[in-house]
């Protein structure tokens, strides 16, 4: 964001006439290089970045940037998901992500039918054609060239956040805490520190600055605009989904620093408006402060005796090439430490996984043991780790694992859960080992092999 926004400043008094520079080719690089390391070390980061084109679009659609300064943006991403594509071997979720698609269709819209429209529009409504016409190839692209069920999932949480839909996979995420809405507790701790009042106020500087100056919204800097764009953006992602809100909290502090810029606040002395400032910034160190000794206040040692002595036992007594299937978290630390082979893993941004997963998980549904031994013997498992939390625990009304497969499997509705027998050992599987928080069940073939009689 901080390469864009140099882009944007640099770049505002450029017309599609201008000749590439050294300093552009740098632009594009610092674009790239940035994005390229965004794309690759976060697989959600797609998202996010489909957001700050959408801005770059918005920006260039009201005319606070020229088509150049767009193009340096948008051809400097799409390059960058060009090599995040060759780093991660041809990913499929980043292929046919939508900002893939957005990308290609806006850099085909500014290049070919923009200079057609501007000919004999103005500029604004050639904008608004221009801008309808990326929406519409994007979901073209989107639906009928580059397809995936890769990120349906994540398409269906915000489905689900808009209405009443449901799924398996939707309700397993929305039913964590980190998913849900934003809540009222980090608003009035942001409000205590003073950073929303101190944004709340600089936009308010900069809608009477935008109003002294003739109403002409283009007062305002091209980067300044982008951020509160982006700023626009990061509030409803925080609002609808409260993890998000990591992205939302510094782009506030980064807009709470133009309270220390000379431009929005000329008529201000500038002893009165440094004093000002220093003063304001000793009543938020008072909150500030006081968060970082709570903070360094909480000491503590990770222990988890109960999943070492699992991963001993699966080490001690196991085949370096049995298999097992558990949640996620559980098998994912199986896989890290005792490198025995697993079936399911969190990278839930796999349609294969993630049906997978479901399939796995059907042991904490009301399904019969045969019908889930069947399953579970489709994907060569071995051996089934359960945890006590996931199948005795009480979760909020809606969230239990008996709920999510009450969604997905009504013909078992009204039987009792399944999990806490298999806990124990229930036929066709065989308890092998057990502590107060883990069982591994052994899947053992519904058939007795007889050993030592003459064939006939």
């Amino acid at each position: 964001m901080l390469c864009v926004s140099s882009c944007l400043n640099m770049n505002q008094d450029s017309d599609d006439k201008t000749v590439s520079t050294k300093k552009h080719k740098i632009q594009i690089a610092a674009v790239v290089i940035t994005t390229s390391i965004c794309l690759t070390l976060w697989q959600f980061s797609q998202f996010l970045l489909v957001t700050q084109v959408v801005a770059i679009l918005a920006l260039f659609t009201f005319g606070f940037i020229s088509k150049f300064s767009a193009m340096v943006v948008l051809m400097g991403e799409m390059i960058a998901v060009a090599l995040t594509l060759l780093l991660m071997f041809g990913n499929e979720l980043l292929l046919s992500s939508l900002l893939t698609c957005l990308l290609m269709a806006s850099l085909i819209t500014l290049k070919f039918l923009y200079p057609v429209l501007i000919s004999n529009h103005y500029r604004f409504v050639s904008g608004i054609m221009s801008m309808g016409f990326v929406a519409s190839l994007t979901i073209v692209l989107r639906t009928r060239t580059l397809t995936t069920k890769h990120d349906a999932h994540i398409l269906n949480i915000l489905r689900s956040k808009l209405s009443s839909y449901n799924d398996f996979h939707t309700l397993l995420y929305t039913c964590s805490a980190e998913f849900d809405f934003l809540g009222w507790d980090p608003v009035i701790k942001l409000t205590k520190s003073l950073i929303l009042p101190a944004v709340a106020f600089i936009l308010l500087i900069l809608v009477i600055h935008c109003f002294f100056s003739s109403l002409k919204f283009r007062s305002i800097d091209p980067h300044v605009a982008y951020n509160i764009l982006q700023l626009g953006a990061f509030t409803v992602m925080a609002i609808m989904i409260m993890r998000l809100k990591l992205f939302f909290t510094p782009h506030l502090c980064i807009m709470a620093s133009l309270l220390a810029s000379r431009k929005y606040f000329k008529k201000l002395q500038r002893e009165y408006h440094y004093s000002l400032l220093i003063v304001f910034i000793g009543c938020m160190s008072v909150s500030g402060v006081s968060n970082l000794l709570e903070q360094h206040s909480i000491l503590g040692e990770y222990s988890n005796i109960e999943l070492e002595e699992l991963l001993v036992w699966i080490m001690r007594n196991t085949n370096k090439n049995a298999v097992f299937a558990g949640p996620m978290p559980i098998t994912a630390a199986i896989l890290l430490s005792t490198r025995r082979p697993i079936v399911n893993h969190p990278h839930y941004e796999d349609a294969m996984l993630r049906e997978r997963t479901k399939k796995v998980y059907s042991a904490f549904s009301r399904k019969p043991p045969e019908d889930i031994f069947k399953t579970l013997s489709s994907l060569q498992v071995e051996y089934l780790v359960l945890s006590e939390t996931w199948c005795f625990n009480q979760n909020r009304s809606g969230c239990r694992m008996t709920d999510l497969w009450d969604v997905e499997d009504p013909e078992n509705q009204g039987r009792p859960p399944t999990c806490p027998k298999l806990f124990v050992g229930v036929f066709p599987f065989r308890l092998v080992f057990s502590n107060d928080v883990y069982s591994v069940l052994k899947l053992q073939p519904p058939y007795v092999e007889l050993k030592g009689f003459n064939k006939y």
